[in-house]
């Protein structure tokens, strides 16, 4: 999910994700799995505040021209 710099903080990302989750559970899903680039600690608190747990964190992998590890979070819908 990608949030234009001028509208963060407004609550729009909170509200997209909260309609979001009630379709993907409504589709059948029982939880949400997402990753984060470990740079992006804004993010991350993001997803945590939002009720993701850690689940794991990858190896380093190149994404583009830079390595990135990712970390993988999860949230359950039920």
């Amino acid at each position: 999910m990608l949030i234009h710099p001028i509208a963060r903080g407004s609550g729009v990302a909170p509200a997209f994700l909260a309609g979001f989750a009630e379709w993907v559970a409504a589709q059948g899903a029982g939880r949400i799995e997402l990753a984060v680039l470990d740079e992006n600690e804004r993010g991350q608190r993001f997803w945590r505040r939002q009720g993701f747990k850690h689940l794991r964190s990858t190896e380093p992998r190149t994404i583009g021209t830079k390595q990135h590890i990712l970390h993988v979070l999860r949230r359950e819908l039920v």
